[in-house]
């Protein structure tokens, strides 16, 4: 009996959230531009990421991305499709329902095409340089007419570099630290010799004020809803996501409690000099030619010039590209966490149709930050790797996601 009632009042202190976050979310959203919420249209107007906030180290682990391989994967930044290439793939598809991202993917493809390795570094940012603008006259007549017209217009991001710009979000954390710790404190982290000299220098220096409060607010899911509802509102004159589709990740976005464990696991324990992730979020730039991602190290770099023409670029739905491709076509999948924005039918029908292109043995991997996105029981062509999913969650050095989903194709 007293097992029903607890059950009881946890059922209704959830309902009691659930109404305190809708009526936060659409008084957010009664502003003088909240039409753009409610409006149907839905349209990609903007880069939402300048650089790909997925670990390919760890994706690679869980795809074992080798020659032959036929690669369906979300764009985003388009550092993982030139990071594919590295790995000798027979062909990459490229799919994202937002063009900005492929006109990005583009920019640095092209980039790739026709600059040398150090020219490439300095245009991408990764290098100090004050001949970016001139870089970009180089590159810009191999464009299609849709990119080159936003890049001539978004001229910033080509001063200052592509891969240093935008996530502000994530970037945030680093700037407080830098404030609070002082940067000489934060760049000496990154020279620490090996992970004991590491542990000790996170527990000293980093671990503490503001860390333990960044940690505490992300740890409280209706602080992170909230977080997430003021993020909304940022995007109203873009007229991004419907209000309802939305306000249906809001109410099931969760991280376990035992994520804080896992963030603090990956900056005391990985090596952090070879972690481009906590370069970005910490400093803001690369601290080392140690920490890039494999399309911009030297030693590849020809190897992916060679390659890009493996590349197809897709600027449309997932479901609308699949069925222009031979059913059984694909033999990995990488995914992101996509499904965090479908609605729980489409979610289903998305897997089936996705087993339905990919082969025998193949490969789906995908992230989420939501309780409601693991691989349906009711799908059994789809065979769960719980294991290795949780060893992947484990070691990814973004920290970004609450959970990894990873299942081979037994038709």
């Amino acid at each position: 009996m007293r097992s029903h009632c607890v059950i009881t009042q946890s059922t209704i202190h959830e309902k009691v959230n659930d109404i305190i976050l809708i009526v936060v979310y659409h008084l957010l959203m009664k502003t003088s531009r909240g039409r753009y919420y409610h409006s149907k249209l839905f349209t990609m107007n903007k880069i939402d990421y300048y650089t790909c906030w997925e670990d390919f180290k760890v994706i690679q682990k869980a795809l074992q991305v080798d020659r032959g391989d036929v690669i369906f994967s979300i764009t985003s930044g388009g550092c993982n499709i030139l990071n594919f290439l590295v790995y000798d793939p027979k062909k990459i598809v490229a799919v994202d329902y937002n063009p900005y991202q492929n006109y990005l993917l583009e920019l640095k493809m092209e980039a790739l095409r026709i600059l040398d390795y150090q020219q490439f570094l300095q245009f991408m940012g990764v290098k100090p340089s004050s001949k970016r603008e001139q870089l970009y006259e180089t590159i810009r007549q191999n464009l299609s007419n849709k990119a080159r017209a936003l890049w001539d217009r978004n001229s910033y991001a080509i001063q200052k570099g592509v891969l240093l710009v935008g996530e502000q979000n994530v970037k945030n954390v680093g700037k407080f630290l830098r404030f609070f710790k002082g940067r000489s404190t934060i760049e000496n982290f990154f020279l620490t010799c090996d992970i004991k000299e590491q542990t000790e220098y996170f527990n000293h220096n980093i671990y503490g004020f503001p860390w333990r409060l960044y940690q505490w607010f992300t740890s409280q899911d209706q602080v992170v809803k909230l977080i997430l509802c003021l993020r909304a509102v940022r995007e109203l004159p873009y007229r991004r996501k419907r209000s309802t589709g939305y306000l249906e990740y809001l109410r099931h976005v969760h991280y376990p409690p035992e994520h804080t464990k896992i963030v603090e696991e990956v900056f005391s324990f990985l090596p952090v000099q070879q972690n481009h992730f906590a370069s970005l979020m910490l400093l803001g730039y690369y601290h080392n030619k140690e920490c890039f991602p494999p399309y911009l190290m030297e030693q590849n770099y020809n190897k992916v010039r060679q390659r890009l023409e493996r590349i197809e670029m897709m600027s449309a739905p997932v479901a609308e590209v699949l069925p222009m491709f031979p059913r059984e076509y694909f033999t990995k999948f990488n995914l992101s966490n996509i499904f965090d924005w479908v609605e729980h039918t489409a979610f289903h029908q998305q897997l089936r149709e996705l087993i339905k292109y990919g082969s025998e043995g193949g490969k789906i991997l995908y992230t989420t930050t939501r309780s409601d996105r693991g691989i349906p029981t009711e799908i059994t062509a789809l065979s769960q790797e719980a294991q290795l999913a949780s060893e992947l969650i484990h070691e990814d050095r973004t920290t970004l996601y609450s959970k990894y989903q990873l299942g081979t194709i037994r038709k």
